[in-house]
């Protein structure tokens, strides 16, 4: 939400609040406003999180593609694909996010153990398409030395 607008409906919704024993026409459109405004946004909000609704630019439709692992749906996360040792440090989108395709960042190939799981999920438990990004896992072994390169960069 605009930084302006959210500072505009505290301002609004705090002082209808302080007239609430003598509400009036403006005090009331106000609130309404604000209790609309708020509704709106929370409608918008789940729209976004929801993958698959979301609208995307001309030439970057695969961002959004349904492109999935055949399991997609029956997990929320990609822990199910960790093997004994590893651990799951986040989604990438490689180098580059705005084109497809995912590799493993540059700034790691000195690690050994890294490598790029199968299916991406966002923090909602939804697929991404894996076209945009897949997971990135590591050995525990590397895990220090991940966050080394990590911090520099």
């Amino acid at each position: 939400m605009d930084i302006h607008l959210k500072t505009m409906i505290n301002v609004e919704y705090n002082r209808s609040k302080a007239h609430l024993t003598k509400p009036d026409t403006k005090h009331k459109r106000c609130l309404c406003f604000i209790v609309g405004y708020t509704l709106l946004a929370a409608i918008f909000f789940k729209i976004m999180c929801e993958c698959d609704k979301i609208v995307t630019r001309p030439g970057y439709e695969w961002i959004t593609e349904k492109y999935f692992t055949e399991d997609a749906y029956k997990q929320t996360s990609c822990r199910h694909e960790l093997q004994k040792g590893e651990v799951w440090l986040g989604n990438t989108s490689g180098d580059n996010q705005w084109e497809k395709g995912v590799q493993i960042p540059s700034k790691y190939e000195e690690l050994k153990t890294m490598r790029l799981g199968r299916q991406a999920y966002c923090v909602h438990g939804m697929p991404i398409s894996r076209h945009y990004c897949l997971p990135l896992i590591v050995n525990e072994s590397e895990e220090s030395e991940y966050d080394r390169i990590l911090r520099q960069s």
